[in-house]
């Protein structure tokens, strides 16, 4: 096995982390600053992932650190799964024990033969299988979080839920696995109302994140939550104490032998940690230019981005040609046969409308630096952890648009019926069918329109006196977040009781 290590770094370390994520950029961004933090700490981590991944391991602060990295592309069968025709993060998520396999069958190898290896591992939210591994091997296995606590929560509620009945599946057929050709999943059936669950305002069907893997699956994800040694989470307590202590009051409830630890290491990206790269002059000018609090940003995220149907992105358009603010629009555009270019996608003349007063940015933005901006007044969001958390760390209110039938509907309930610091569009207009792009699935979660007049209430909303409410609640959160963020902070405490926490000698 051919272990990549950034440095030459002190090798007798006891304490020794194998991460293991899914390859979607947010959980190897949250995965990138986990294995940085503790091995600034003085622990090993060894991270196991697609080679694509692997260089963004290798950056500034990762220098001089005991951070080993291995490729899948080193094992015959782990590489073969992965290069099949249209692979996706499903296909992943559904074969992750044959994938990761390999790798764990040379730490098992290990074991036997009395050799030093991993002390824990720690493994993705959406990865169940690494806890029978971290069984096999005889170290504690934790899960990482790089969302908040209302995944965790809502993953520990859907066994019970399905057993009493509250919730039931119906078939669904995904589509054709590009290894298990045409397997046949179950989905959650719609139902009216909404569900109580400890910890959340009510759940209408359109807030629950779906079945996606098939309720099997998740079901199974569940099941981890109640069993793992512990749970890290992208978070920090003030923003989801609800949920943090139901999770904990359930698990007790129900493991009475073994209350579940909890490590709230967020916002694990903030302006308190770190700065993103710097925004491209012209847009820092045009930033520059309006008024404090003036400007719209919207931007649907790296996976709901890249698909917006072309009679919403036209409703869009007016939405925000009508409002009469500065607004810039990060949009992941991708051309088709039918639009060509963005040009042919937005209405007739509107770039040249609204030339001056709003951009249309092609591609990626520096999110964080472009939210801490004075300019921007409001933040039109799908409602990803990730956005939402930086949102907070930045004090800017919100418009959320869940976008996807992952966590986005039940961040949205948080964000908007308890915390209420946004405001909501695109409610229960919620059609699941899948929707392909270059032949993978997308799965909008929201693919009926909404149209110009509703947006255009809520933008006309979150940029009066509701957003002038919603800022000053957020202005409470925002110190609250930095606080955390600091030296010394909540934060900091986390990773320490954590580092702690990892056993210093491995069971092998």
């Amino acid at each position: 096995m051919g272990v990549d290590s950034s440095t030459e770094g002190p090798k007798s370390l006891k304490k020794h982390v194998l991460l293991l994520a899914v390859s979607l950029h947010a959980h190897i961004a949250g995965m990138v600053k986990l294995a940085v933090e503790l091995a600034q700490r003085g622990v090993t981590v060894t991270y196991v992932g697609e080679e694509m991944d692997l260089p963004k391991f290798r950056n500034e602060q990762a220098k001089g650190l005991d951070l080993r990295l291995i490729s899948f592309d080193e094992f015959p069968s782990s590489k073969q799964i992965l290069s099949s025709p249209n692979f996706d993060m499903f296909d992943f998520v559904m074969n992750a024990k044959e994938i990761f396999q390999p790798v764990l069958d040379i730490f098992m190898r290990d074991k036997q033969a009395g050799k030093p290896g991993p002390t824990c591992i720690i493994a993705d939210r959406l990865l169940a299988t690494p806890l029978e591994a971290a069984r096999l091997l005889g170290i504690p296995h934790y899960m990482f979080y790089s969302c908040g606590a209302n995944f965790a929560r809502m993953l520990q509620m859907f066994p019970p839920l399905f057993a009493d009945g509250t919730l039931t599946s119906c078939p669904a057929l995904c589509k054709p696995r590009a290894t298990i050709p045409g397997r046949p999943i179950n989905s959650l059936s719609k139902f009216d109302g909404a569900v109580e669950i400890d910890g959340f305002p009510p759940l209408r069907f359109s807030d629950m994140f779906e079945a996606l893997f098939g309720v099997e699956a998740v079901i199974g994800m569940g099941e981890v939550v109640q069993q793992t040694d512990a749970l890290i989470m992208n978070t920090f307590y003030e923003f989801e104490a609800p949920i943090i202590e139901a999770i904990q009051r359930y698990r007790i409830a129900n493991r009475p032998w073994k209350p579940v630890k909890v490590f709230c290491v967020g916002p694990i990206s903030s302006p308190a940690v770190g700065k993103e790269p710097t925004l491209e002059p012209s847009l820092s000018l045009w930033l520059d230019s309006q008024a404090p609090e003036s400007v719209i940003y919207m931007c649907f995220g790296s996976i709901a981005g890249k698909y917006v149907d072309p009679e919403q992105a036209r409703e869009i358009s007016q939405a925000l040609e009508d409002s009469g603010h500065p607004f810039l629009w990060a949009f992941d555009f991708r051309p088709t046969p039918e639009y060509p270019s963005l040009q042919d996608l937005l209405p007739p003349g509107f770039e040249e409308r609204m030339k001056g007063r709003g951009i249309v940015q092609c591609g990626w933005v520096p999110q964080l630096e472009l939210l801490s901006h004075s300019s921007i007044g409001a933040f039109i969001t799908h409602s990803g952890w990730n956005s939402v958390l930086e949102a907070v760390c930045v004090g800017v209110p919100m418009i959320a648009w869940p976008r996807l039938p992952n966590d986005q509907g039940i961040i949205t309930r948080h964000i908007v019926d308890f915390l209420k610091i946004a405001v909501e569009v695109g409610a229960d207009k919620y059609d699941c069918e899948p929707v392909y792009i270059e032949g993978r699935v997308v799965v909008p979660r929201q693919n009926k329109i909404v149209g110009h007049a509703e947006l255009g209430r809520a933008i006309r909303l979150i940029m009066s006196e509701e957003g002038s409410a919603c800022r000053s609640r957020l202005q409470e959160l925002k110190r609250v977040a930095d606080a955390a963020a600091a030296d010394g902070g909540a934060r900091s405490k986390a990773f320490g009781d954590l580092v702690e926490l990892i056993p210093g000698t491995a069971s092998l």
